[in-house]
């Protein structure tokens, strides 16, 4: 029940990002998180995510059950600089938002 009030109350993302690369724009994880966190935290959820392995796991959980309401989950491939690591954990979080 609280998933479906959430996604109601999930507007459209804007896309206010930039990538110059692919001549592409999109939503950043900042942006998706400043619209998404405040309707799940209306709702009495809070959206978490972990490093397991390769595996970045994206839960929303609810705060009264403990229990989770959505989870998603994205294999990131084998990265040895920190710095690439740290994007790739940056886009497998977003990811991990938009799919739910």
């Amino acid at each position: 029940m609280k998933l479906l009030q959430i996604k109601k109350e999930i507007p459209s993302i804007k896309k206010n990002a930039q990538n110059p690369f692919f001549k592409s724009s999109y939503a950043s994880l900042d942006n998706i998180i400043e619209v998404i966190e405040p309707i799940v935290h209306k709702h009495g959820c809070i959206i978490a995510s972990e490093m397991h392995g390769k595996v970045l796991t994206t839960r929303i959980i609810d705060t009264e059950t403990s229990a989770d309401i959505l989870k998603s989950e994205f294999e990131l491939p084998e990265i040895n600089d920190m710095q690439k690591k740290g994007s790739a954990i940056t886009y497998a979080r977003r990811y991990n938002l938009v799919a739910m």
